[in-house]
């Protein structure tokens, strides 16, 4: 018996969408995807909303559009981008010339950029001159929100004179903060996330995008109500270890130019797409994506089953891929982030080990049979399960009450209407 999913013959009955061959009975895979399944509904309420396009650029998607994501660096499919509620707390997010906004401390020259493409493939960020002065400088905001955990990121670009670095800094005091220091002509991380004070938690990220940007990205826990997010130039030899002062440093300005550009402050432990904002605040609404009725009950077996998911990740912690329910928490069947279960009223079986960032995730049960494996790791296996009844619908990179975002790109989901045996669970995820 042949054991490699993808090596088996596949009837192609539209893009990303087959059945057959291997004997699933639904296969999808969102990266050949260019618009979603019919048999699903999507919703998501917010006007506007963001993903990486295939050029690597921000693009915007309307009121319930699916957005089919890519990975801006090597501009390869990710799948469809499922994402839960998040609000930017930055105003004025790409125009930091904004002074009802934004603070330009020591006098920076601060244009509109009309020497090339943004992000988004537009000509809107802002382009800062550097004073030729020994002073100290940022570009930083206010900000009123309650202590907890915050990620703030922003893209910024190097344009023209020396080599210049960007420190991001979130704040609840002078002196507690996290922090990470970045070379915007390369992209390398200089000084890695760290905190000073009473904040904890802190790690960082750095992605690259077309035209030479980088998204910067900071993580840390705050003991204390925010107060400001920073972005701090400086130049390598002033680079210091701070412990007070919002992280600023002094230097000597050439008149060297850089460019910034959306800058984002979210609630949570990871960047998600990026949320626009003028004004005020802005809420991206949560993306719903389910399957009910006959298009659900035409490739679903109740009694036996083997559930395959499989996820582009980007500092992912939590989530599930599929959720087979009743509409009911009391009934339920899913494959998640690091774990898998099987509820009936309570848990039948349920599945967990340390998961990545990108892999693979399988499930198969039949009455008293339960069996598990991510990523080809060790095959777990539960003897002791009754199996819920009554499912009726799929929720995908999410639970059924829009309480598990994946906050990432699904990549494929297939099911199979048998119980698989386990020495084929570990082929399925390599």
């Amino acid at each position: 018996m042949r054991t490699r999913w993808d090596t088996f013959p596949r009837r192609v009955r539209r893009p990303g969408m087959m059945q057959g061959g291997d004997g699933s009975t639904l296969s999808l895979d969102f990266t050949a995807m260019s618009a979603l399944d019919s048999r699903f509904t999507f919703t998501r309420s917010t006007t506007t909303s963001t993903y990486i396009n295939s050029s690597g650029l921000v693009a915007s998607a309307g009121t319930n559009v699916p957005r089919f994501d890519y990975d801006p660096t090597t501009l390869a499919p990710r799948g469809l981008l499922i994402e839960g509620s998040a609000t930017n707390l930055c105003r004025s997010s790409n125009d930091l010339r904004d002074a009802t906004y934004w603070t330009l401390q020591t006098a920076y020259s601060a244009t509109s950029n009309t020497a090339g493409p943004s992000p988004d493939g537009t000509n809107n960020a802002t382009s800062f001159t550097e004073p030729v002065s020994n002073l100290q400088r940022s570009i930083y905001q206010t900000q009123t929100a309650a202590a907890g955990t915050y990620t703030g990121s922003i893209w910024a670009k190097s344009s023209s004179g020396s080599t210049r670095y960007i420190r991001l800094v979130v704040s609840s005091g002078a002196s507690d903060f996290g922090y990470v220091t970045v070379n915007i002509n390369t992209g390398a991380i200089q000084q890695a996330a760290a905190r000073a004070g009473t904040a904890t938690n802190a790690s960082a990220s750095v992605t690259t995008y077309p035209s030479g940007w980088v998204r910067i990205t900071l993580t840390v826990t705050l003991a204390s109500s925010v107060n400001f997010m920073f972005a701090v130039p400086t130049d390598l030899a002033s680079i210091d270890t701070p412990t007070a002062n919002y992280g600023r440093v002094s230097y000597l300005g050439d008149g060297s130019v850089f460019f910034l550009w959306g800058a984002q402050l979210e609630a949570g432990s990871r960047a998600t797409s990026y949320i626009p904002t003028g004004a005020s605040t802005v809420q991206r609404a949560a993306d719903s994506c389910t399957m009910t009725g006959t298009n659900f009950s035409s490739w679903f077996n109740a009694t036996n089953g083997t559930l395959l998911t499989t996820w582009s990740g980007t500092g992912i912690t939590s989530g599930r891929y599929a959720t087979i329910t009743d509409g009911s928490t009391s009934n339920q069947i899913w494959n998640g982030f690091s774990e898998s279960a099987i509820y009936n009223g309570s848990f039948q079986a349920s599945f967990g080990a340390a998961s990545t960032t990108d892999g693979k995730v399988v499930m198969t049960y039949a009455a008293n049979d339960a069996a598990w494996c991510l990523n080809n790791g060790t095959v777990s296996t539960d003897t002791t399960v009754t199996l819920p009844t009554g499912l009726n619908q799929i929720t995908i990179g999410n639970s059924q009450a829009g309480t598990a975002p994946i906050n990432t790109a699904l990549k494929t989901i297939k099911f199979w209407p048998t119980r698989l045996p386990n020495s084929t669970l570990q082929s399925l995820t390599a």
